[in-house]
C-alpha cells in the first residue's frame, strides 16, 4: 500500500529552490537597477538646478557690469582709472577676463576668471544693486566682483571692495568666457583679454559652466566635452562623472 503522506523528492527540492534563487536574483536586478535610475535622476536633477542658479547669478552681475544711477549719469560721471584686485583699470572700463588662468592660489587652473565693475545705486543704497552676499551697494561705491571656480570645483563670487567671498554653487568643474564685439555690422567672437579699445565695443559676453557631479563608478562617461567647438579632455580617473555644459550670452550695458 503507498503512502499519501509522501514529500516532495529531493530532485523537486532542489529545481524548486533554482528556481527560487533565479527568481530572487531577477527581482534583486531589477530593485537595483530601478534604485541607480532613481539615484541618477535626482543628481540629474540637483546639477540642473545648481546649474541654472549658477548662471543666473552670473548673468545678474554682468548685467551690472558699468551701471550708474541718476547721479553719476547726470554728471556725467564714469567708471575711474584704477588699480585693484592685480587688475590694472582702465578710465570707463567695466570688465576684465582672464583666459586659461595657471598658477594661481585662488582661481584653479586652465579656467577663466571674470571681474565685473559697477556703482551701486542710491544715496544710503535702494538695494537695487548688490555685492556678492546680497547686500545693496550704495551710488557712492565702485564694487569689483570676481567670479571665479576655485580648486575645489566651487563658483566663487568675491567683493574685492569688502574682501569677502561667497560661494554659489559646488560641482562647477569648468568657467570658460569669451567676448562678442560690434564690428561694423558684423560681430567678432574674442576669447579674454581685450586691448584698451576693443572693452569699447563688447556688447555680450558668452559664458560657458561646466557643471559636474560624482555618481557612480560603474557610469561609463564621455572621455571629452565641447564648448564653442573647443575639445576638453577628461582625466581617466573622471570619466564617470555626471557632466552638463551651460551655455549663455549676456548683453552688457555699453
Amino acid at each position: 500500500m503507498k503512502n499519501k503522506n509522501s514529500g516532495f523528492s529531493l530532485i523537486e527540492l532542489m529545481v524548486a529552490l533554482v528556481i527560487g534563487l533565479l527568481i530572487m536574483s531577477g527581482l534583486y536586478s531589477l530593485f537595483s537597477g530601478n534604485q541607480k535610475t532613481i539615484s541618477l535622476m535626482r543628481v540629474n536633477g540637483q546639477i540642473v538646478l545648481d546649474g541654472d542658479k549658477s548662471m543666473n547669478v552670473i548673468n545678474n552681475y554682468i548685467q551690472y557690469a558699468g551701471y550708474r544711477d541718476y547721479t553719476q549719469i547726470r554728471n556725467q560721471q564714469y567708471l575711474p582709472a584704477a588699480s585693484a584686485a592685480g587688475v590694472t583699470w582702465n578710465a570707463k572700463q567695466f570688465i576684465h577676463g582672464n583666459d586659461q588662468v595657471t598658477g594661481s592660489a585662488s582661481v584653479k587652473n586652465n579656467t577663466d576668471d571674470l571681474f565685473i565693475r559697477y556703482w551701486g545705486s542710491g544715496s544710503t543704497t535702494d538695494d537695487t544693486i548688490l555685492n556678492c552676499h546680497g547686500a545693496g551697494v550704495a551710488n557712492t561705491v565702485i564694487n569689483t566682483a570676481h567670479i571665479f571656480v576655485d580648486n575645489s570645483n566651487n563658483l566663487n563670487c568675491f567683493d574685492v571692495i569688502n574682501n569677502d567671498n561667497t560661494v554659489i554653487a559646488s560641482d562647477v568643474e569648468n568657467l570658460q568666457i569669451r567676448y562678442v564685439l560690434k564690428n561694423g555690422t558684423s560681430m567678432i567672437y574674442k576669447e579674454p583679454p581685450l586691448s584698451i579699445g576693443e572693452y569699447e565695443s563688447v556688447v555680450r559676453i558668452e559664458v560657458a559652466l561646466v557643471m559636474a557631479a560624482n555618481f557612480d563608478n560603474s557610469l561609463s562617461g564621455a572621455s571629452s566635452y565641447s564648448i564653442w567647438g573647443t575639445s576638453y579632455a577628461v582625466a581617466t580617473d573622471d570619466s564617470h562623472r555626471l557632466r552638463h555644459v551651460y551655455t549663455n550670452s549676456i548683453l552688457v550695458r555699453n
